[in-house]
């Protein structure tokens, strides 16, 4: 019994560093298969992007029905989706070597500049109930009209942003093609 008791206190310090080293190879592996993946920038910019809108998304959602009507805003809310996807794609089509960072940088400017028309519309939209709350009909009137002229740039600064992407998607010719 003395020599079972022996032998189990020598193992117990071999199963701990066992364990040890279990747990940091697992670490190690999460890391490096972080490290690796192949997406993990863009789809980071995805997520930072579609953060960033949700709020004045969410503004937009809950008030602007009656500024706006309810088909504009389930179109913008559409658009912000398609905004960051684009995004998401120049970030994928720029690792491919498929664009230049010239090209990419012109896919964030439109994003970011997508990202402001919406802050300006749930901007108006806030103003057009304060307004409404002050009782104040002339100045809630002009806010809503900056809301929907907002919206309509925001829908066509969307519809640009497409159309680059398709641009983007043919060929860039280079030096080498002879083009």
């Amino acid at each position: 019994m003395v020599a079972k008791r022996k032998v189990l206190k020598n193992q117990l310090p071999l199963s701990l560093l066992v364990v040890a080293a279990t747990a940091v190879l697992l670490t190690v592996i999460y890391f490096v298969y972080r490290g690796f993946s192949p997406h993990s920038k863009c789809d980071s910019i995805f997520d930072q992007t579609t953060d960033r809108l949700r709020s004045s998304l969410n503004v937009v959602k809950m008030n602007g029905d009656l500024v706006l009507g309810r088909e504009k805003v389930q179109e913008l809310t559409e658009g912000s989706q398609k905004v960051a996807l684009h995004l998401k794609t120049c970030c994928i089509a720029l690792e491919a070597g498929s664009i230049n960072a010239e090209q990419f940088e012109r896919c964030v400017s439109g994003a970011k500049d997508y990202e402001t028309k919406i802050g300006e519309v749930a901007t108006n939209i806030k103003e057009v109930k304060t307004a409404e709350e002050q009782q104040k009909p002339e100045l809630a009137k002009q806010k809503a009209e900056q809301a929907k002229a907002a919206a309509s740039e925001a829908d066509q600064l969307q519809m640009m942003i497409m159309m680059m992407m398709m641009l983007n998607q043919t060929p860039t010719p280079t030096p080498a093609d002879g083009r």
